[in-house]
């Protein structure tokens, strides 16, 4: 299946799509579903996805050039090497992934509030000066990833592990955190514990 340029679908489902670097134009996709579909290395540009669910698809190393991503969701999907600040985000930029591998990505900057990472591996990604508020990472394995400068405020991180999180380095208030993994964010102080 090839998607025409400037064309819009609404409320259809994609099943196996192996549309592997392809590049895509000013495409609307409005309630759509996504399963099992392999768009690696593929480009979106001025692409709109809006309500839609990916789900077991494999979206690594693919561009995003002025793609707009508003209340998306990403089931089992894996995303390798992925520049989400290159997206639209003048208007919204809102995400969730579940049960995710998430590897060398890049949220930076971006306005994040609220987003859940739920059951995921986010290694090596990049959240610096993200606004992070309320968001939640639950039962994700966050190694290597950056938060330096990021919003931590009322940001949840109970039951995630191999963070760390500088803590002199970011914002914080009533940022949740459960042991024993809280005890690697005293690593980023010059302290010796026995």
């Amino acid at each position: 299946m090839k998607f025409e340029k400037d064309f819009e679908y609404e409320n259809q489902t994609f099943i196996d799509l192996e549309l592997i670097n392809e590049d895509f134009h000013s495409n609307k996709f409005i309630k759509c579903i996504f399963n099992n579909c392999n768009f690696t290395g593929s480009s979106f540009y001025n692409t709109k996805f809006n309500e839609c669910e990916f789900n077991n698809c494999n979206l690594s190393n693919i561009n995003l050039p002025g793609t707009r991503l508003e209340y998306i969701v990403f089931n089992e999907c894996k995303i390798i090497g992925v520049n989400f600040t290159l997206c639209d985000t003048m208007f919204v930029f809102e995400t969730d992934f579940f049960n995710c591998i998430l590897l060398y990505s890049d949220f930076s900057g971006l306005n994040m509030k609220g987003r859940s990472f739920i059951e995921c591996v986010v290694k090596e990604c990049n959240f610096i000066g993200s606004y992070l508020n309320k968001s939640i990472f639950k039962k994700t394995d966050l190694t290597k990833s950056n938060f330096v400068d990021a919003d931590l405020k009322f940001a949840d991180f109970r039951d995630s592990y191999n963070y760390f999180i500088p803590l002199n380095q970011v914002k914080i208030k009533k940022t949740k955190f459960s042991m024993p993994e809280a005890v690697n964010l005293l690593s980023s102080f010059d302290i010796e514990i026995e």
